[in-house]
This record gives structure tokens, C-alpha cells and sequence, in this order.
């Protein structure tokens, strides 16, 4: 939308209650501060005809600043959101992380972001996904691995004297925060489906990223913090496949922190069934 005279001036629209204009500022698309302030003028003197276009601007805005600009002043408007998307993106803005998980698919949407930073708030509230949730993790963690197997491919090392490695460096470090933040959820379901995907994963990372067994730095490729990572997810499992796999991984994984991860596994397991290893 075309403004003849140069940027809106919110201010002066504010003050004479322009509700139209400010709805044209709302959508002004060079500027995000204008929308910004539009949404909070808006919000402000209580225009309570604007709530329709402040929710769909919630779903088209792509400033961060201005989408919390919109949803303040939707609350201020006492918008009362359902269970569709722009509720979704409300309820994440705010905050209201459970409320938003209410939401379905599209809190699984709005929330999967969070969880790949690694927020821990998220990850319990994953579960509530059920099925769902257990597969969108799978299917983003199979993306990720794919790339990070790539990214991986054809070397042991990198030499941080060269920019590219370095880059490639820090491109590794944020592909296994979030593949260890997907695996970390779909641990927590601990059914038959997602024990056997974290086995399958944990055999792939050994098989196909190199490592070196002491771990840290010397690991340019974090490959052991990933499988660490795996086990760990499986520790509460009492399934014969996460058995299995800390069984596999006490007498055969090269690095101690991942034989560690397995003890600890093990002793989870209910007196019953922690095996005997002679």
C-alpha cells in the first residue's frame, strides 16, 4: 500500500485517533519500527475495529520486535484466541508455552524453533505432542543428519588457521545442538518406535562420522557428544532394544564419556533387569 507523502507518521495519526491510517502504517513495509509502533498505537487508544488485521499482521509480520508489538496489543484489546494458528503464534510470544502445545499442529510449528535452541521448557512440553511430536522430531533429526553427515564427509580434522574451516566449525557446533535437542525429545517417549530410531541413529553417527575416542576439542566433528547424547536420551527406557544398545555401547563404543553414558543408562534399569556383565 502506497503512501504519497512520505513514512506514516504515527505519532500525529495516534493522536487524532486515526485507526485507518494507522492500519495502512501497520502494513508499511519498509519500515518495521512504523509497524511496530502502529500495532502499539493501535493497542493504545483502544481500537478495538483493528483486532482483524493485527491478527492476520501476527501471522504476516517478520520482525520479531513488531510480532510483539501486535501481540500486546491484541492482549490490551482482549482479543481471546482459539486454537489455530495466529493463537498459537500469540500464546509463543507470550509465553504461554502450554497453551500453545493446545494448539496442534500448529503449536507443534511455533514451538519446534524453540526446541531446537534447546529449550528445556519445551522439551517437556514435547511429549504432549504424543505421535505426532515423536515424528516431527524424527523427520527434522533425519534432515539434520543428513546435512551433518555431509558437512562431515571426507576429512578428520579441521584446521582453524582457514576461515572455511572455521565456518565449518561453527556450522557443526549448531547442527548437533539441535540434533541432540531432537534426540533429547524423542527420548522422551520411550515407546518400541522411537528406541529403535535413536538405536538406528546411534549406529549411523558411529558408522559414518569419524570421532576421536578422548572427545573435546579433539573431536572436530562432536560426533561423541552426539552418541553421548543418544544413550543418555535412552536411560529411563526399560525396552529390550535400549538394553541392547547400552550393552553394545559399554563393551564396544571407542570414547569414555559414551561407556560412561551407558553405566549410567544401566543403572536406571529396575533391579530386575540390570544384566549381569561378567
Amino acid at each position: 500500500m502506497g503512501f504519497l507523502f512520505g513514512p506514516p507518521k504515527v505519532d500525529k495519526l495516534k493522536a487524532k485517533r486515526g485507526v485507518r491510517g494507522l492500519l495502512k502504517a501497520l502494513t508499511f513495509e519498509k519500515d518495521w519500527i512504523i509497524r511496530k509502533d502502529a500495532a502499539q498505537a493501535l493497542g493504545e487508544i483502544g481500537a478495538a475495529s483493528a483486532v482483524s488485521d493485527l491478527v492476520a499482521r501476527l501471522l504476516a509480520e517478520e520482525s520479531v520486535n513488531a510480532r510483539e508489538a501486535v501481540a500486546e496489543a491484541l492482549d490490551r484489546l482482549g482479543w481471546t484466541p482459539q486454537k489455530d494458528a495466529a493463537s498459537a503464534r500469540f500464546y509463543r510470544i507470550k509465553g504461554q508455552l502450554e497453551k500453545c502445545a493446545e494448539c496442534g499442529d500448529d503449536g507443534i510449528c511455533e514451538l519446534l524453533p524453540l526446541l531446537l535452541d534447546g529449550n528445556s521448557r519445551v522439551r517437556d512440553i514435547w511429549r504432549s505432542f504424543g505421535a505426532k511430536g515423536a515424528m516431527t522430531a524424527m523427520a527434522v533429526a533425519n534432515m539434520l543428519f543428513e546435512q551433518y553427515k555431509d558437512l562431515a564427509s571426507g576429512t578428520s580434522e579441521l584446521d582453524f588457521r582457514f576461515a572455511d574451516d572455521r565456518q565449518k566449525d561453527a556450522m557443526i557446533e549448531a547442527m548437533v545442538k539441535r540434533l541432540v535437542s531432537c534426540v533429547r525429545a524423542i527420548g522422551q517417549h520411550g515407546d518400541p518406535s522411537t528406541d529403535m530410531y535413536l538405536s538406528n541413529l546411534y549406529n549411523q553417527v558411529r558408522r559414518s562420522v569419524y570421532s576421536n575416542p578422548e572427545g573435546g576439542f579433539l573431536d572436530a566433528f562432536k560426533a561423541v557428544d552426539l552418541r553421548e547424547s543418544i544413550v543418555s536420551a535412552l536411560h529411563r527406557s526399560t525396552s529390550q532394544i535400549a538394553l541392547d544398545l547400552h550393552l553394545e555401547v559399554l563393551t564396544s563404543d571407542p570414547a569414555l564419556f559414551v561407556r560412561w553414558a551407558a553405566v549410567d543408562a544401566l543403572a536406571y534399569l529396575p533391579c530386575g533387569m540390570q544384566p549381569y556383565i561378567n
